[in-house]
């Protein structure tokens, strides 16, 4: 684990990159390359949708907008990072394994922008909102019929998820709170997170930082203060199909006459191959990339032809000038009050987000940038199991979609209740157990029902073959977010965000444990 001291928060950063970018330098600049749409340079014409995608997103001209509006502590703080990383660039870029493989060894690596950490972290968490699974319900529906989407979706009883679990004092066998967070992340190379330790004469702080943003804003803690997060699961855009028409040479929105902006950009891959694309937007969206084939079409396109484009419409960033306040904030956090306004104004993702303190005081909020209510701090009594599912007061928080299954966070409860009753007090090891538990009771009637019913109800009738299991109960459809169907539709090549499955246990715990 990398310890970083130093005298003062911006060495710190520093000090931050630096670290970061000796253990994991090839890591980095495949990162900043598909923060700039550039991947394909490093990683070959597979990379050429994942750029694209970016492009079109606008991911590039976002993190510099949000740099300009940040603080000025705030770009102190990224500008330390940044130089941190370049400066350990320059010395590793030419030894790291992967760079030698592919014979990269003379390619010159480019300092690392200030606001390239902000880059970075949006593009990597570009398909880790509702967009995939909007997408994916859109096809579900046209190929097989509205009755697969509950079998399907996110939440149907098959689904997995991330969590974050806080243990009041009261029911603490330290008489301090616990935290403990299971990321689920998916299995990549490298991984997403990094642990480090990071001091000032003021600051200690341990934790879980994202590689390539300076700091720790998902899982950490302080002397004093811990904080964890798990996905908020929140509708973080709508989606629309639009009818367009081709009037000389340029695209009109049919219904509004709103005009498709455009720009070209070539896309260049190592072994000097390259492709033209263009980018197109409206005034509150994107247009969503489609299949190469599709791009021809519009691109080809004569006076008076029409079409359908899909526009992704994100949700409104309130603040950006503390969209990335909380990665310095926090390091100073004292209390769980402090951990709560570091993340105020936090944009992406869009996270649950628990907090405790020294003197037992226990916050929750949903921080991020998505539609429908806010959820503002509020405090903590009992033990709160955050699994990705569904609030209890639907109609007083966030428009969500793709939710975990209930039976989760149920289990978890289940389990640390267990503890209380047993012993009178939740302790690490009772976490431990809990994280590292494994069942899945739902499992075995489904797949039997699944696939031991060879009959023409468990093909025509899905939703009554699933609801047939007695543990899950009946599969509902969730509530779709604004979504405009249409016979055109967009492809998302290249990339992956947050995606459920196994995770490695990860515990912050203030007292009580490690």
């Amino acid at each position: 684990m990398p310890h970083v001291q130093a005298d003062d928060l911006t060495a710190l950063a520093h000090g931050h990159g630096y670290v970061t970018g000796v253990d994991r330098a090839w890591h980095v600049e495949v990162l900043r390359h598909r923060a700039e749409g550039r991947s394909a340079e490093l990683v070959g014409p597979d990379g050429f949708d994942g750029d694209h995608l970016t492009l079109a997103a606008d991911v590039p001209g976002t993190a510099r907008r949000w740099w300009d509006a940040a603080s000025s502590q705030d770009r102190e703080f990224f500008a330390a990072y940044a130089r941190g990383i370049s400066e350990a660039l320059a010395e590793t870029w030419p030894g790291t394994p992967e760079v030698r493989e592919l014979g990269l060894t003379e390619r010159a690596v480019r300092p690392w922008d200030p606001w390239t950490p902000m880059a970075v972290h949006l593009d990597a968490h570009l398909l880790t909102g509702s967009l995939p699974e909007q997408l994916w319900r859109r096809r579900v529906r046209r190929e097989l019929g509205d009755a697969w989407v509950p079998v399907l979706d996110a939440e149907s009883p098959a689904a997995a998820g991330s969590n974050a679990w806080l243990v009041p004092g009261e029911l603490s066998a330290s008489g301090a709170p616990l935290l403990a967070a299971d990321p689920h992340r998916v299995v990549e190379e490298s991984g997403p997170y990094q642990p480090v330790c990071l001091s000032t004469p003021d600051v200690r702080v341990r934790g879980l930082a994202l590689v390539g943003l300076p700091g720790v804003p998902h899982f950490g803690r302080t002397e004093s203060a811990a904080w964890a997060i798990t996905a908020a699961m929140t509708t973080t855009e709508h989606i629309a199909d639009l009818a367009v028409e081709n009037r000389d040479g340029a695209w009109y929105v049919a219904t509004t006459g709103e005009r498709l902006e455009h720009r070209s950009v070539v896309l260049r891959a190592r072994g000097s191959v390259e492709r033209a694309c263009l980018l197109r937007s409206c005034a509150a969206g994107f247009v969503l990339p489609g299949t190469p084939a599709a791009e021809a079409v519009l691109d080809a396109a004569v006076p008076g032809t029409a079409t359908t484009v899909t526009v992704v419409f994100p949700a409104p960033t309130a603040d950006p000038a503390r969209a990335f306040s909380a990665c310095r904030e926090l390091l100073s956090a004292r209390t769980a009050d402090d951990v709560m306004e570091a993340v105020s104004g936090w944009a992406v993702p869009c996270n649950d987000v628990v907090a405790a303190d020294r003197d037992g005081s226990c916050r929750h909020t949903v921080t991020g940038s998505f539609l429908g209510a806010a959820e503002p701090p509020r405090p903590l009594h009992g033990i709160t199991v955050r699994a990705n599912q569904r609030p209890s007061d639907p109609c007083a928080s966030a428009a969500r979609l793709a939710c975990a299954p209930p039976h989760r966070a149920r289990r978890a409860t289940h389990l640390l209740d267990a503890a209380v009753a047993e012993h009178g007090a939740v302790c690490h090891e009772n976490l431990l157990a809990a994280q590292l538990d494994t069942a899945a009771p739902h499992w075995p009637p489904l797949l039997r029902e699944l696939f031991a019913d060879a009959s023409p109800t468990a093909v025509s009738d899905p939703v009554a073959t699933v609801a047939r299991v007695g543990s899950t109960g009946p599969v509902r459809t969730a509530p779709e977010p604004d979504v405009a169907s249409g016979p055109a539709g967009g492809a998302v090549g290249g990339r992956c965000g947050i995606a459920t499955g196994g995770g490695v246990p990860n515990d912050e715990c203030i007292g009580g444990g490690g």
